[in-house]
């Protein structure tokens, strides 16, 4: 809460302003009761509103953020717009930041992406992260009548990723390993990947173990830290890490082989439509010799083919053509599966 209170300058207020602003504060945003915070939005609203009046440009702006979500009032995104650009010009960041995103996304507003650049650029330019991350992005892209920039963007995302924006970081480690907007430099680059992958960015976390798992950008091949690294992106229902870690539990690399841990992850990644866990999936399963996970199996080969897997395709008909794991013999089924297979071959 002291955080808060600091970020939001109240000490800088009138008595009566700091009064309205520090009750205000503590009904919006909790407070602590055993485990939970207790918010009280219409009280948070009535304190806001007074202070609003008054002149404040923060409550201003939270005034805006209560009409954007509903919170102790009728949602309203024009009357959020409104709140937001008056704090806007009284030079809140986070207002201008709110205004941005009301015009690039026509919330409230008539959408204007060139104004939404312009209230993006001072928000950045005041040090909001979140907009430094997304004005670099627009710089990537070239929208809202910016010229496309890479060395504008790696700026933006440098200042971003300073404050934590891990989505920076990562952008960071991409610019840095194909030297787009920068001099290319592996070191740089992984230096990156690891701070997004420490802070708990899931892409991060995958692209780290295949680091590790390959041995790439000068680190030592360790089969143990990369199933480490996809593990924990797994744990946010990333579908490729997920299908990292049933390889290695399938292969029994940096973990003991386990193929019912690793029919676990590939049914995971599957029910996300990762595509190749489809076909490592019925693999483990036959691994695995067990008749009652059979039926999976194939309905597992079958989605995969049906997602043009040509592995599936050609898997599917010999297991027609022969009749085994619980599927019947159907020369037919067979023949079609088979010519899906040369046409996705031929392509």
């Amino acid at each position: 809460m002291a955080q808060i209170v600091k970020q939001l300058g109240v000490k800088n207020s009138t008595p009566l302003l700091s009064d309205l602003m520090l009750e205000g504060i503590d009904a919006y945003y909790g407070q602590k009761n055993g485990h939970q915070y207790i918010k009280d939005y219409s009280k948070a609203y009535r304190c806001f509103s007074e202070a609003a009046r008054l002149g404040d440009e923060n409550a201003t702006w939270l005034i805006g953020r209560m009409y954007f979500y509903g919170q102790g009032c009728k949602q309203s995104y024009r009357q959020a717009a409104t709140y937001f650009k008056k704090a806007a010009l009284m030079g809140v960041k986070e207002a201008r930041f709110e205004l941005a995103r009301c015009y690039f996304y026509g919330l409230g507003a008539k959408r204007n992406e060139e104004k939404a650049i312009h209230y993006l650029s001072l928000a950045a330019d005041q040090g909001h992260a979140l907009s430094q991350d997304l004005l670099a992005r627009a710089y990537l892209q070239g929208e809202g009548g910016l010229e496309k920039n890479e060395e504008r963007a790696v700026h933006y995302f440098s200042l971003a990723a300073e404050q934590g924006i891990v989505e920076s970081q990562y952008s960071l480690h991409l610019r840095y390993e194909y030297g787009q907007g920068v001099i290319q430099d592996c070191y740089i680059a992984m230096q990156y990947l690891r701070m997004a992958a420490e802070n708990g960015y899931a892409p991060a976390e995958r692209k780290l173990g295949e680091a590790y798992y390959y041995g790439d950008c000068g680190l030592h091949q360790d089969y143990a830290l990369a199933f480490y690294w996809c593990q924990r992106a797994a744990k946010q229902e990333d579908a490729e890490a997920q299908y990292c870690c049933g390889l290695s539990f399938q292969k029994g690399e940096g973990v003991k082989q386990d193929l019912l841990k690793a029919i676990e992850y590939h049914r995971a990644a599957a029910k996300q439509d990762y595509v190749a866990a489809h076909l490592q999936l019925f693999r483990a399963i036959v691994q695995l010799g067990a008749e009652e996970y059979y039926k999976e199996g194939f309905n597992a080969l079958l989605k995969g083919a049906k997602l043009n897997d040509k592995d599936c395709m050609y898997g599917l008909s010999l297991i027609y053509r022969i009749g085994i794991y619980g599927a019947p013999c159907n020369p037919e089924k067979a023949d079609y599966w088979h010519r899906k297979y040369a046409e996705v071959q031929s392509e």
